[in-house]
């Protein structure tokens, strides 16, 4: 039995270049089954489905669910900061971040940054925090592999702050002021890490040179990275 098939056409807003790089990047992965034709024009998109009903309906609320999602990260408020969902930073860093750690890394580097429910309220661009939640991922997966987790988390947080010294001089730091010890099981704090992250900031001096700075790019690129044109994309 032939399934019924249907068509829609869905139009967005996008003002800047960045996020509609973005967006059309989300739209892509929101296709599920159904042909797709993108066109831009200026900051107006338009989105048009080919399909099976089921699937046109799916892909047309994923797309318009991530547009949400941009729409929200893009908003700033009166104090220059932007609200975050972390479904979003997950989808475009394609690693799940842990907001605690992100936040941390973001305010290391400069930015006002917090955790608020399941999104990160901070100063820095989207693009950055993407950029970031990365690099955070491929820190933890090389950083002191088989100790516990949050002594890791410690020392890549430390990393960002201090970038310019090897993790064996922050561990070194820590035991040499009866802060971080060590036994069979292995690293372990003696105080609290917010009382340890002050010391290091208060007193620690970075005096070595090391390659904590991995390289990688949010992958945020499209075909229609430019005010105009169109594209077809075609079910898979």
């Amino acid at each position: 039995m032939n399934k019924k098939k249907a068509s829609e056409v869905l139009f967005f807003k996008i003002p800047d270049q960045e996020n509609l790089h973005l967006f059309l990047g989300l739209a892509g992965k929101a296709s599920k089954g159904v042909d797709m034709i993108v066109e831009t024009k200026l900051s107006s998109v338009s989105i048009k489905l080919f399909g099976e009903k089921d699937k046109v309906t799916k892909t047309s609320s994923n797309i318009r669910h991530y547009y949400g999602l941009l729409k929200t990260a893009s908003r700033v408020n009166h104090t220059n900061q932007r609200t975050i969902p972390s479904e979003l930073i997950t989808i475009l860093a394609k690693e799940t971040p842990d907001k605690n750690l992100l936040a941390g890394v973001l305010t290391a580097k400069g930015f006002s940054s917090r955790v608020s429910d399941d999104s990160i309220i901070t100063s820095s661009s989207l693009t950055t925090v993407i950029k970031t939640t990365k690099h955070i991922a491929q820190r933890l997966r090389s950083t002191l592999p088989g100790e516990p987790r949050n002594i890791r988390k410690f020392m890549v947080l430390l990393s960002f702050k201090f970038p310019q010294s090897t993790i064996e001089d922050l561990i070194n730091f820590g035991i040499m002021h009866n802060k971080i010890g060590n036994n069979e099981n292995g690293y372990y704090f003696m105080s609290s890490s917010e009382d340890i992250y002050e010391l290091y900031c208060n007193n620690y001096t970075p005096h070595s040179s090391n390659q904590l700075s991995p390289t990688a790019q949010p992958d945020i690129s499209n075909p229609l990275s430019f005010r105009g044109g169109s594209i077809s994309i075609r079910k898979k």
